[in-house]
């Protein structure tokens, strides 16, 4: 994000922390992008910042591949919830009692 105060610019950098299993998670804008981000192009900034969100409010860990970020060309970015995440999400559901599956 970029301000402009008396003729100079100030870029303000995008942040969120939070905590995930109690271990506590910061994320920026540049980590993001120059870390996280795959694929053969540039993240926006709006697609960056729609991954914060989407980590802060899901407290989702990029860092242990719980979420992912890809952008091909001119496409839209993809972001991908990992299956681990989803798997810790229904082990920690009391409700949860695994699957059934019948091979044959």
């Amino acid at each position: 994000m970029t301000t402009q105060n008396n003729n100079q610019v100030e870029t303000k950098e995008m942040e969120v922390t939070y905590k995930v299993n109690g271990e506590p998670i910061r994320l920026t804008a540049n980590m993001v992008q120059s870390f996280l981000a795959n694929g053969n192009s540039r993240i926006t900034q709006q697609e960056t910042m729609m991954f914060l969100s989407l980590c802060k409010y899901q407290k989702l860990n990029p860092f242990t591949k719980e979420a992912y970020i890809i952008k091909f060309g001119n496409s839209p970015a993809q972001i991908i919830v990992s299956k681990e995440a989803f798997m810790k999400r229904a082990e920690a559901n009391p409700n949860f009692d695994g699957f059934n599956t019948q091979v044959r």
